[in-house]
């Protein structure tokens, strides 16, 4: 029996008794015993055990600014079921998605961030942890929200898809992590009938997330099994007594369910004889060699304070003289090795680690021969009673002499390892901290498992010679071969005496400090966070500041040198070269100085921009010896080509293992190197490197010294006069010429003129899959302490809601963070980062969308929540230094900046205490909004993944982000290679008339994903933004968040993807006045329809005055949510007096409800007179209306007005026309090919062939022959019978009339069973009414509208049109379905679904309704249209005598200048056979129809032209070519205008007013 197998499980039962909580008098039990703490640890530490068997440890600390707590489950992903890998991961993430108490999703996060806060959790093989950080004062309720997770957690089916994306995402993100990769390795080839050898991480694939149901089903099983209250161990942090922090944990954590002992237990060893005497090679992705040796080790956790294995484990590590280390090193076989343990619940790991060099990696037997050599001499030495007591003295050290961690690691720490049961319960506190209890049998039996029967062994590099890597693991496609091991190393043949005879036990450490006396205190603690140093010595070589501890007293001190040389970073390979020698520096540094890092001392050497960075930290009394020996060493030490050959080697594997840095470092490294002067790139210093020579490096490091500036603090235990010594050796040794001031190294940040920049990259890593955006935003500037303040204000609250919009709700990816930078001269830089599988511009977009919405956040920001951030961040600041070292750091970063501002922090204090709203409004509106920064300036670095199309310079030029972002959407969506000209075209022509509002469902036909995700994505009406990951704060998400969660998210993003492209065509930004939230400035909102390309932004929560016609006010009451209170209809063809400005709506003969808006606003004794047609049909009403409200004098009422009728024989040239200040005017189809046919004509003959096709069944099939436009086959109805043009239709195709009265006596019941036509037409969630009443009317039948159409139609009002909906759809032989439907796979499908309830449908016959169909432009011409500029024209040749004939002529001129450029004819009329299929079968055709709702091209003509304008603004296309275009052709209308005005002038005709331009009336120009 080995020792290891008697163990004793401490008592938890004796010692606890019977307690009542001070205020609600809850029980519990608390450890009356001793509780084992250092001497200096000011804390006080209360045990409990709740009812439930919780167990708690609370922590006062009255000096702590911040609480924090953390609770361990006994359980992780070794309970995972074989059919559901990262099941215990899942749920980890499942728990923190609301409570029945606290059901949002956010709700946690909320709270924490709202308090300056942070929360995460974590999951590994036995157990998961969660915890968080606040504000002291809202800990309870952190506590109350926290404890309702493991009380009654939702686990909601909703979040499931969105958290597997998580977990996948989490997954994706280490895919060419080295150690994830051998990891994974490593339990692939355990003991298959081990948990160890599972996947654990869990991914789409393992979790079944196209199942979610069952899916939610398995994390409530997960959950009620094993979330037991019992193997739960809670720790909390704060500044309270231990009683109120009882109080909290009692009545927070005693409602959560005992369910006993749930964890699960394992029986035997992930490393069996089987998996034993084994050696892999692996595939490395980055260029190291890597030794990897595992023992398998017994259940050793009851050992924790003993340690016989951490003695090995430390002698292992030791790089001292005659150490393991230190002969791999001699001998060119290994750039590092360490020995670590793995302790799990039953088994465990002993792991030694090298990172070999080439020569090591040739000779990989003799680095395993050499690891075996060292464990064979520690053997044969036996355990030496005087090393563990050196390694007990050091631990004793740490702990006597007790420094304070960070709250958070705290409370994690010691929750993590009161898991373990082995633990007494009053070493509850100390476990880990202290090594007593030598037993030399424990340490003999550690050192008999290491041995060389007993390990298996994994060998990686990028390639291996002469080895085939035939194998694959299934996760991380890591490539292996399994061998057995050569004899040589499982036996004692490999011995080798040469080792035997180098190998030796570390002799007595003379570092270990005798002196540990402090200065006694003279008076009362100074405040801890005020920490002024004294200027010792300034000259022009050195620069030394001091300051002599009066606040911890203990023997410990802290001596930061920075030796500043001109020569460091003057190019990159002198960078290079001084980063190797830093490198060759610590390399044999470590044999002369690693006793010292085994007596509580540490030392770094490090390099930077402009120097050379050295600190010594530890016990006091040997600080001044180490730095001497420090930089004695650096100064004398020559460098061994074998050294540098070695540091050469491995500072070529870091340039490596840098190309498989994740994607967000690789951005973050590009960023640098853009933004700063002089910031070398990691690709130029490897190149660099590859030139450097031994020569090189001795030459430099001679050079590096001749000219130097030294600056430096001591601060600690020492006097003034020890820190004067210590700066007068350290010259001495440095011995160097004085740099001047002048002379003086720096680091520059790019400045940059305002604007929006984009640094492209394609990733270093070949083999990776994700992408990244971080945008560097410039805030301010750190001088203005407001601005600085105000920022970091800023980023708190953006936290939680960036993380919680891109990450959470759109999916974008696992890794999502926002943070800010300030750099020497004083700029502020936000820092958005994204990490995610999609495309860098897609990552931007959505960046840029956040920025622009988030500013209505911040104006409902609650005062409350701001104050609670401000507190937060104000006691932050003034958080009491807890060890030396914080102090020191604190001071030298304001020496090392150059501002010397030791009292910065009370300044910041007292700023953050005044700082208010509008400061945060007026920063943001200042620096971030991309649409009201007057100094924008944003710099974004994309990095491409290589299986990314990155877009060429020409494309970037060419087209808009939104359409590069699209297209590799779709491509990696539905991997569909798409042209970028058809996909711009696809957009322009799908962004006006309403086009967008089936877009997606066109786009997704063009390019199918599969069958199913296309289903999922359809919806009946797409006419609102109802993407669940996008508008989180729309009404409308909320109906459809279930849809959105089980939708395949690639698609979700082509269709969001999409949106913004639509926007971007159609300049949504002109539009979406209420995406910024409700602006201070602005008191009034008008709406002219409910579209959704004007109603954009708008959702439940807006709170300003909206007014707009009665139907658009149901529309946006019912449809979004908008509080009543705030929505004003007006009537129509009423002036109405609205905030001291006269304001008129008429009909826009658009869409129901929608209005051309009439502002008339007095200004200086004058009216200003203002049209906004927002979206409009020009007619002659609009004309007469619009003159008679403004020549009707404002205190009187407008009158109703009849037009007049208005012919050749009555002209009305009399009138005189008032001039119009400003006119705001639709010009979607502002180009000559637009000249479409009125809405009448369309109307009459549309309704007219759908009578002709329903009384006579040969109709259709007549027509279609006589157009040339026979049946065509198509791809949906292969299997069925398809016939072509010509061909007669059988008797089952025929087509009856319905509801009409027929000849003969049959009754309507016995018309119902022959077969018959069914009409559809596509129409948006509202508009296209006039067509399809029509249509009904004329054939005497009702209309099927889905559900959602029909609530639409309600919010019309229209009784006569409510009673014509039918409630079925076997009741109407007209059917209306959304746009997106009218396909032929669309309207096949839907037959078929109309058949199952009325089988007497035979086929259907569809109509398009778009303007963009005019001329064949819907699909077929989904080329871009050319556009067409005007041409200046001679007038028409008229007499002196102006008559009417000359000015009807003029008028006709005019409006017809453009049509007559491109030859477009005039004839508007529209017959049947205009009539053109866009598709046929036997059992669907489709026609597009250019029935459209805006004006076209000659209407907008004649429109303009029959009005006095001053300025008119066009509302589309106002950002790019086309609104060129636009003013170009206004321009020329104007002139001709002008020209006419003229002729008016000079005319003799007494019917003209010399005075005032007038015009006839719109009639005439038809």
């Amino acid at each position: 029996m080995s020792p290891f197998d008697v163990k004793q499980l401490p008592d938890w039962n004796t010692g606890f008794e019977s307690r009542l909580t001070t205020e609600l008098g809850m029980s519990y039990k608390e450890y009356v015993g001793p509780l084992e703490k250092s001497t200096k640890d000011m804390c006080q530490y209360r045990l409990l055990r709740l009812p439930n068997n919780m167990v708690v440890v609370c922590i006062s600390d009255p000096n702590s600014k911040t609480a924090a707590a953390a609770l361990t489950v006994d359980v992780g992903s070794h309970a995972d079921p074989n059919d559901v890998l990262g099941l215990a991961h899942l749920v980890e993430h499942m728990l923190l998605m609301g409570s029945a108490k606290y059901p949002g999703d956010g709700a946690f996060n909320d709270f924490i961030s709202n308090h300056s806060g942070s929360s995460n959790a974590f999951t590994s093989a036995s157990k998961t942890c969660y915890y968080f950080d606040i504000d002291n004062e809202a800990l309870d309720g952190a506590l109350d929200r926290m404890s309702s997770f493991f009380i009654k957690p939702l686990l909601s089916a909703e979040a499931i898809g969105r958290e597997v994306n998580a977990v996948d995402s989490e997954y994706q993100s280490k895919l060419t992590s080295e150690g994830r990769r051998l990891s994974e390795l490593q339990a692939c080839l355990s003991n298959p009938s081990h948990p160890y050898s599972r996947f654990s991480v869990g991914n789409n694939e393992t979790l079944n997330s196209s199942n979610p149901e069952e899916l939610s089903k398995r994390v409530v099983e997960f959950y009620s099994s094993y979330y037991s209250a019992d193997i739960m161990k809670l720790a909390i942090i704060g500044n309270y007594s231990l009683d109120e922090l009882t109080e909290m944990a009692v009545n927070r954590f005693s409602a959560v369910k005992s369910k006993g002992i749930t964890k699960p237990l394992f029986s035997g060893h992930p490393l069996t004889r089987n998996e034993l005497g084994k050696v892999t090679r692996f595939e490395t992705l980055s260029d190291i060699n890597e030794i990897c040796m595992t023992f398998p080790l017994p259940d050793t956790r009851a050992y924790t304070r003993s340690k016989p294995i951490g003695y090995i484990k430390w002698l292992l590590n030791h790089e001292g003289p005659g150490s393991l280390t230190q002969y791999l090193y001699s001998q060119g076989l290994a750039t590092y090795a360490i020995a670590s343990i793995e302790s799990y619940e039953g088994y465990g790991f002993f792991e030694i680690a090298v990172s070999v060099t080439p020569k090591g990696m040739d000779q990989y037997e003799q680095v395993v021969l050499a690891i075996i050599a060292y464990l064979r001499m520690l053997l044969e030495s036996g355990p030496q009673e005087r090393i563990y007591n050196d390694i007990a003295s050091s631990f004793r050290l740490k702990f006597n002499y007790y420094e304070q961690p960070n709250p958070t690691n705290y409370v994690i720490g010691i929750s993590y390892d009161a898991t373990n049961g082995y633990i007494p319960p009053e070493y509850i506190i100390s476990n880990g901290s202290i090594m007593e209890g030598y037993d030399s049998s424990l340490i003999s039996a550690a050192m008999d498992l290491l041995n060389s029967t007993n390990y298996s062994l994994f060998i990686g590099a990028k390639s291996h010679k002469d080895v085939e890597l035939s194998d694959v693991e299934k996760y991380y496609d890591v490539r292996y071969c399994v061998a057995e091991l050569p004899k040589n190393l499982t036996t004692d043949l490999g011995r080798d005496s040469t080792m035997s005879n180098y190998f030796h036990l570390p002799k007595p450490n003379d570092f270990f400090p005798e002196d540990f006396s402090v200065p006694k205190s003279t008076g009362p603690r100074p405040k801890l966070d005020k920490s002024v140093p004294t200027l010792l010595k300034y000259n022009d070589g050195l620069e030394l500041w001091y300051r002599q501890d009066d606040k911890f007293y203990l023997p410990k001190g802290v001596i930061s040198v920075e030796i500043t040389s001109p020569i460091i970073n003057v190019s990159p390979r002198n960078r290079v070269i001084f980063d190797l020698l830093c490198g060759c520096w610590s390399y044999m540094l470590t044999e002369e100085l690693y006793s010292s890092t085994c007596a509580g001392l540490s030392y770094s050497i490090s390099g930077c921009s402009t120097g050379l960075d050295i600190n010594v930290v530890g016990f006091s009394q040997k600080l001044p010896l180490l730095i001497e020996r420090v930089i004695s060493n650096m100064r004398r030490l020559d460098i061994k080509e074998s050294v540098f050959n070695d540091c050469l080697k491995k500072l070529q594997e870091n340039f490596s293992s840098g190309r498989l840095a994740s994607v967000l470092d690789q951005a973050s490294s590009w960023g640098n190197q853009l933004l700063m002067y002089s910031n070398w790139h990691s690709t130029m210093l490897e190149k660099s490197l590859n030139e450097v020579t031994y020569e090189m490096l001795n030459s430099f490091a001679q050079t590096l010294f001749d000219q130097v500036r030294i600056k430096m603090l001591v601060t600690g235990n020492f006097t003034e006069q020890q820190a004067m010594d210590t700066a007068s050796k350290v010259q001495k040794i440095i011995n160097a010429q004085i740099l001047s001031s002048c002379q003086m190294p720096s680091v520059r940040l790019a400045e940059l003129d305002p604007g929006y920049y984009v640094l492209p990259k394609t990733s270093l890593n070949k083999e990776n899959t994700q992408s990244a955006v971080i945008a560097n935003i410039q805030l301010g500037c750190t001088n203005d302490t407001r601005e600085w303040m105000t920022s970091i204000v800023v980023l708190e609250i953006l936290n939680t809601s960036f993380f919680d919009q891109l990450r959470t709700k759109e999916q974008l990816g696992y890794i999502v963070n926002s943070n800010m930078n300030s750099y020497a001269n004083g700029n502020i830089q936000l820092i958005l980062a994204v990490q995610s599988e999609y495309n860098p511009i897609y990552l931007s977009l959505r960046i840029t969308e956040f920025l622009r919405t988030y500013r209505q956040s911040l104006i409902d920001l609650d005062e409350e929540n701001l104050a609670n951030i401000i507190k937060s961040e104000s006691m932050s600041l003034q958080e009491q230094l807890k060890t030396i070292t914080g102090e020191a750091s604190r001071m030298w970063s304001a020496i090392d900046g150059g501002e010397y501002d030791f009292e910065l922090i009370s300044k910041q204090v007292e700023c953050l205490e005044t700082i208010g709203k509008q400061d945060i409004i007026k920063l943001w509106d200042t620096f971030v909004n991309p649409d009201t920064a007057p100094q924008y300036m944003r710099t974004d670095v994309h990095i491409w993944s290589t299986n990314t199309h990155q877009p060429s310079f020409e494309e970037l030029e060419k087209h808009p982000a939104s359409i590069l972002a699209l297209q590799r959407l779709v491509k990696h969506g539905t991997n569909h290679d798409i042209n970028l000209e058809e996909l711009d075209a696809f957009v322009k022509t799908a962004s006006a008339d309403g086009g967008q509002d089936n877009a997606f469902e066109r786009l997704m036909t063009l390019y199918p994903a599969s069958q199913e995700v296309v289903q999922d994505q359809s919806t009946d009406d797409d006419d609102d933004d109802d993407d669940g990951d996008v508008n989180d704060n729309d009404s409308s998400s909320d109906s459809n968040s279930n849809n959105s969660n089980r939708a395949n998210p690639k698609i979700q993003k082509i269709k969001t993807g999409l949106q913004m492209a639509l926007a971007s065509a159609v300049n949504a930004s002109n539009y979406y006045a209420f995406k910024y939230g409700k602006l201070e400035f602005c008191t009034g909102y008008f709406l002219t329809h409910f579209h959704s390309d004007h109603y954009g932004g708008l959702t439940k929560k807006f709170s300003g005055n909206i007014y707009c016609t009665r139907i658009t006010a149901n529309c946006i009451i019912k449809k979004l949510g908008v509080n009543p209170d705030c929505v004003y209809a007006l009537p129509m063809n009423t002036r109405c007096l609205v905030q001291d400005i006269y304001v008129t709506f008429i009909d826009a003969n658009h869409c129901p409800g929608s209005a051309i808006i009439l502002f008339e606003v007095p200004h200086s004794g004058n009216l200003v007179r203002i049209v906004h047609t927002g979206d409009f049909r020009a007619s002659d009403s609009h004309i007469s209306q619009i003159l008679h409200v403004f020549e009707t004098d404002v205190q009187q009422p407008i009158t109703p007005y009849l037009i007049a009728s208005c012919n050749n024989k009555h002209r009305q040239w009399k009138r005189v026309v008032p001039m119009i200040d400003y006119l705001y005017l639709d010009t979607t189809y502002l180009q000559p090919a637009h000249t479409f046919p009125t809405q009448e004509s369309i109307i009459h003959t549309v309704a007219e062939f759908c009578r002709n096709v329903n009384d006579d069944p040969a109709y259709l099939t007549d027509f279609l022959q006589r157009i040339g436009g026979g049946f065509k086959k198509s791809t949906h109805e292969s299997n069925q019978n398809i016939r072509s043009g010509g061909n007669a239709l059988t008797k089952s195709s025929l087509i009856t009339r319905w509801f009409r009265p027929k000849p003969s006596s049959q009754n309507l019941l016995g018309s119902f069973k022959r077969q018959r036509v069914l009409f559809v037409v596509g129409s948006y969630s509202i508009g296209k009414e006039r067509l399809f009443i029509e249509i009904a009317r004329q054939l005497n039948t009702k209309i099927y509208v889905s559900r959602d159409k029909r609530l639409m139609l309600e919010c019309i009002g229209s009784p006569s049109l409510l009673a014509l909906l039918a409630n079925n759809m076997s009741e109407a032989q007209v059917h209306v379905v959304s746009m997106s439907m009218i396909n032929m796979r669309g309207m096949s499908e839907y037959l078929q679904a109309v058949q199952k309830e009325a089988a007497f449908f035979s086929s259907i016959v569809a109509f398009s309704p778009t303007g963009w169909s005019h001329g064949g432009a819907y699909y077929s011409g989904r080329k871009q249209q050319p556009l067409v500029w005007p041409e200046k024209s001679a007038c028409v040749d008229v007499g002196p005598k102006l008559d009417d004939h000359d000015i009807e002529r003029m008028v006709s001129h005019i409006a017809s200048s453009a049509r007559i450029q491109v030859g477009v004819s005039s004839n508007s009329a529209f017959c049947i056979d205009s009539l053109k299929p866009r598709g046929s079968s036997n059992k669907v055709t489709i026609f597009p129809v250019s029935y459209s709702e805006h004006s076209s091209f000659t209407e907008l003509a004649k429109f303009i032209c029959s009005l006095r304008i001053g300025t008119v603004v066009p509302t589309v296309f106002a950002s790019d070519e086309k609104n060129k275009l636009a003013k170009s052709w206004l321009q020329h209308w104007e002139d001709l205008n002008i020209e006419f005005g003229r002729l008016v002038r000079n005319s003799t005709n007494p019917r003209m007013s010399p005075d005032r331009h007038s015009v006839p009336c719109f009639e005439q120009l038809v």
